[in-house]
């Protein structure tokens, strides 16, 4: 039963006999998600209904700016030429807008393209159906063939079957919810009780947003837009050539200074001298630039690590960054620090060896509080129950700051430089992460043995002729008394004996 879709809300039976009434309602089916209606006893002539339903209103401006696609599951594709997925990819763009993106497959589709039924005589060849075969050639360019009677155009040509279904294959190609709707299209200037029939049959393309629905969009171009084959120019004849007599000769003007072969000859050599010592140059000095660029990028990624840590978001992390920077340069510095030791104990190290003398106090700027007080105070932010103001830890980053600056300047003017370029502080994490998996290994290989020996010896204590005494483990009677032998047996052995009559000495 023909219905306006999934925005039909109820159906009413029209003037039917009680017999006819009854037959209609109990096989009447809706459903709901669809807008479907059937009637399992067929429609007979005489049977009318009434359809209430709400009107399609189009989104607005700004709930096509924030449209985003719905999660909806539909039937995925047949296998395509990967072309089509790549076509699709380029026409949809990247917009930020999901209904844009959509807009634009839509528009790019119809860019160029020829409405034609392919039924009546004056229409351009177009075939039915919109098969993969039917719906590739519409991807092709532009080749027609009027004058055969089974003529395969290829080019984007067709009604609005197949430009609704070419829309949805290739929305759906790039993850679009689209879907193709059959259905009525009732003529715009009537009025009042209108016919439908069959020549009022159209198809569209539905596409799924959050908040929106199925919003409604029109594959096809205009029915107006016909093919035309480019009419050939006509060309004007020329006329027949009258000979005309040559005019006589002209002086050859002089020509000026530099004109001559020679003059030009030299200016070249010139420039083409001037142009290989440029390029001697480039390529003598490239290989500087790009030792130049790598140790500039070197400088950069470390300025840039050190602000991304004092911007963190939670004040315990910034004091962390802080004092992770002073690790780093203690590693670019050439000593690396244990990471299975904790802060007290990097520290403590810091101070009694990498530590230069102007840093193992508070004093003026660019000398340092000492890594001791810079490990406590990070203790106590990252640890403590207490949280802490943003000053105090812009305090601590500039105490960072000067402990960083006490370490370069102790450092010898050849360490300094390779500090500053140095990327052992880049592969202190994997190095960190690779000893703690090293531990853990080891951890879990201790265990196991330790598991092992002790099912071996619930083994042996489980075996036939050694039952335990009811206290059981190493400190029953006979385990005991074994124990006691076996260590008087080897202090015997230990201790000298007293010499004897006979005895030779």
């Amino acid at each position: 039963m023909p219905t306006v879709g999934s925005r039909t809300d109820r159906i009413d039976l029209g003037d039917l006999t009680p017999s006819r009434e009854g037959d209609v309602a109990e096989n009447l089916f809706l459903n709901e998600r669809s807008g479907t209606a059937v009637n399992a006893s067929g429609m007979v002539t005489g049977d009318t209904y009434t359809l209430s339903y709400e009107p399609y209103t189009p989104p607005t401006a700004e709930d096509r700016r924030s449209a985003t696609f719905a999660d909806v599951e539909l039937p995925e594709n047949p296998e395509l030429d990967p072309a089509v997925r790549e076509l699709a990819e380029t026409w949809a763009g990247t917009s930020a807008s999901d209904y844009e993106r959509f807009a634009n497959l839509s528009r790019q589709i119809k860019a160029d393209a020829f409405y034609s039924h392919g039924v009546d005589d004056d229409d351009a060849a177009s075939p039915s159906g919109h098969g993969a075969i039917r719906l590739q050639d519409m991807l092709e360019d532009p080749s027609f063939e009027e004058g055969k009677a089974d003529a395969r155009p290829k080019g984007p040509i067709g009604d609005e079957e197949q430009f609704a279904a070419l829309t949805a294959v290739m929305a759906r190609e790039i993850g679009i919810p689209a879907r193709v709707v059959m259905g009525f299209q009732v003529p715009e200037d009537a009025s009042g009780t209108v016919s439908i029939t069959g020549e009022d049959v159209t198809a569209w393309v539905e596409v799924d947003f959050e908040e929106l629905g199925w919003v409604r969009f029109d594959p096809a171009p205009e029915e107006d837009e016909d093919p035309t084959q480019p009419q050939p120019k006509e060309v004007d004849k020329p006329l027949p050539q009258v000979a005309q007599p040559p005019p006589p000769p002209a002086e050859p003007p002089s020509p000026p200074p530099g004109a001559m072969s020679d003059d030009a000859d030299d200016e070249e050599d010139e420039q083409d001298e001037t142009l290989s010592w440029g390029v001697y140059v480039l390529l003598g000095v490239s290989p500087f630039l790009l030792i130049g660029l790598v140790l500039t990028s070197i400088v950069v990624a470390k300025v840039v690590r050190r602000r991304r840590r004092r911007n963190r978001d939670s004040l315990p992390e910034r004091v962390d960054g802080g004092w992770q920077e002073i690790l780093d340069q203690v590693t670019d510095l050439g000593t690396r620090p244990d990471p299975r030791m904790t802060r007290q104990e990097i520290a403590a190290s810091l101070d009694g060896a990498a530590m230069p003398a102007g840093a193992a106090g508070p004093g003026a700027m660019g000398t340092g509080v000492g890594a001791r007080a810079l490990a406590a105070t990070a203790d106590r932010v990252v640890f403590g129950p207490d949280d802490v103001p943003a000053a105090v830890v812009d305090a601590y980053w500039d105490d960072v700051q000067g402990t960083r600056r006490a370490l370069v300047a102790a450092a010898p003017r050849r360490r300094r430089l390779r500090a500053l370029f140095s990327l052992r502080s880049f592969r202190r994490g994997p190095r960190e992460t690779a000893l703690e998996r090293r531990s853990e290994r080891a951890r879990v290989r201790a265990r196991a043995a330790a598991d092992r020996r002790g099912a071996e010896l619930r083994r042996r204590r489980a075996a036939p002729g050694s039952r335990p005494a009811a206290g059981g483990g190493a400190l029953a009677p006979q385990n005991l008394l074994l124990a006691v032998r076996g260590f008087l047996s080897r202090l015997a052995g230990r201790i000298p004996r007293a010499p004897r009559k006979g005895d030779r000495r």
